[in-house]
């Protein structure tokens, strides 16, 4: 799994300067960004020498990852550089690649942010026609041939004669 470095466009130009100066299998750290106002469970990336801040987790991420810090210990989660893109927009900037230990039990994007799209349109419940679930399948479509018929709109005309 890799994901792009969130927030560096909010980020002084120096701190763009060092993004564009790191090599990819750098370690940037994860600090917990405990006091942001819109992500309680935000992870902050930065480097060790020289300091400088490189951008955020992704927050459908940053949760998943602050549940690892929690099971297996802060020194055993680990970001590395998986590349720098120099001539991208800032978003695609800076791609990094997560890695920690797996502990038992651990159910990685088993929150409801993770549900799929197709959950919610069905008012919140799973997909009728998925075989997980005791509510009966729904019939499939019909394979007859959609024979076409003319309207006024796709009704052909005859060409005009110029003059």
């Amino acid at each position: 799994m890799e994901f792009f470095s969130h927030g560096i466009r909010h980020l002084p130009p120096s701190a763009r300067q060092r993004i564009g100066a790191l090599s990819p299998g750098e370690a940037p750290l994860l600090l917990q960004d405990l006091q942001n106002p819109n992500d309680p469970n935000a992870l902050l990336m930065r480097t060790a020498d020289p300091l400088s801040i490189v951008g955020y987790c992704p927050r459908f991420y940053s949760t998943e990852f602050s549940k690892l810090i929690t099971l297996v210990g802060q020194d055993k989660v680990k970001v590395t550089v998986a590349g720098v893109n120099p001539d991208t927009p800032l978003q695609f900037r800076l791609r990094c690649r997560p890695s920690a230990p797996w502990p038992a039990g651990f159910t990685a994007c088993s929150d409801d942010v993770f549900k799929s799209l197709g959950s919610f349109a069905f008012g919140g419940r799973r997909n009728p026609a998925s075989p997980t679930t005791s509510t009966p399948a729904r019939k499939p479509l019909s394979r007859r041939p959609i024979r076409w018929r003319p309207t006024r709109r796709n009704r052909r005309r005859p060409a005009r004669m110029p003059g």
